[in-house]
Formats: C-alpha cells, structure tokens, sequence
C-alpha cells in the first residue's frame, strides 16, 4: 500500500513491502503519482463525493459516478507522473506492476479513504499500464482527457439530483423545526 491519507493535512503512508519492492525510480513515479493526488486535493473531492452519493435518490448513478471519478482521477496522477519523462511512465507501470503483485491471490485489500496508487479493480490496473505503456511510447506527452457524453450527461444528472435532495431538506419542515430549536439551544447556551 502507498497511499496519501487525509483532507486537510494529507501524509503519506508506504507499507514497508513497497520499499523492499520498488526501485529507486519506481518509488520516484509512485511518489510523483502520490504528490499530483495532494495538488489537485483528490482527498477533498473524493471526501465530498461520498458526502453527496448519500444525497442523491438514484444509488446506482451515485456509485457509478464515483466509480468513473476515482478512475479518471488515478489515470490523471498517473499521466502528471508520466508527463516528467517516457522513463517515468515505465518506472510507474513497474511500479504498479509490482505493488499489485504484493497483494495475495484472492484478497480483496482493505484501504483508508485516500488517493491510492493502486486503484479497486484488476481492469482498472490494466487499463492504467496500458495507458502509461502509450504514453512512454509516445515521449511521455499527455494526451487532452477526452469527456464522454455519458459521463457529462451522468455528472450534470448527480448535480440535479444533489441540488433537489437539497431543496427537498431545506423546504421539508419537520427539518426546519430541528435546524431551528438547535439554533435556539446553541444561542441559549451562549448566555
């Protein structure tokens, strides 16, 4: 496990398995992947976006929206940690490669909340050494992340839906009651 683990004050976590493993510039590119994950506070979105699956009426499209954002987030640290040089994008592959290999056959592992070098599914790894395979082929250029409409159409959906919940809570009055006598025993306990 490399993992960074945290919103506001993220740290990073490296099992003791994983030095023993990587090379020097595979931990290099796992490190890379690990600091593109704290720059673009993938912690944070990753934090909100279980808060609001909670809002949202429709489970499946919550799950499947989650599912797509944390692929797309992992495929994005993987391409900022390629983006330094084709040797990189190998050094990362490898590392992957070899990460996976250190979770036994059959264990399904059990990981904090945080941005995790390696993803949840065994296509999703594939998918991921694929993709850095392209890129160290292609000198490590990145390529302009490509939107399906699906996924537009799924992400404008979740945000409809989040908004409605929301509505929904605020106007419902048996939670205005609460919000209000809580109010009220917060300024009460004021004085």
């Amino acid at each position: 496990m490399i993992a960074v683990v945290g919103v506001l004050r993220p740290r990073l976590f490296i099992a003791s398995q994983v030095f023993d493993a990587l090379g020097t510039d595979e931990l290099a590119a796992a490190l890379a992947h690990e600091r593109r994950h704290v720059e673009a506070r993938d912690n944070f979105k990753r934090a909100a976006l279980q808060a609001s699956q909670d809002a949202l009426l429709f489970a499946p499209l919550g799950r499947t929206l989650a599912r797509a954002w944390a692929r797309d987030c992992e495929l994005a640290a993987d391409e900022s940690a390629a983006s330094e040089s084709p040797a990189a994008a190998l050094s990362l592959a490898s590392a992957i490669i070899k990460i996976s290999r250190l979770i036994p056959a059959g264990a399904r592992p059990t990981l904090p909340a945080g941005a995790h070098l390696l993803g949840g599914e065994e296509d999703d790894l594939s998918r991921r050494v694929r993709n850095l395979l392209r890129l160290a082929a292609t000198g490590g250029r990145r390529r302009l992340p490509q939107r399906s409409p699906a996924l537009s159409l799924l992400s404008w959906t979740f945000r409809l839906g989040l908004c409605a919940a929301a509505l929904f809570v605020i106007a419902h009055p048996s939670v205005l009651r609460v919000a209000h006598a809580a109010i009220e025993q917060v300024v009460a306990g004021l004085r």
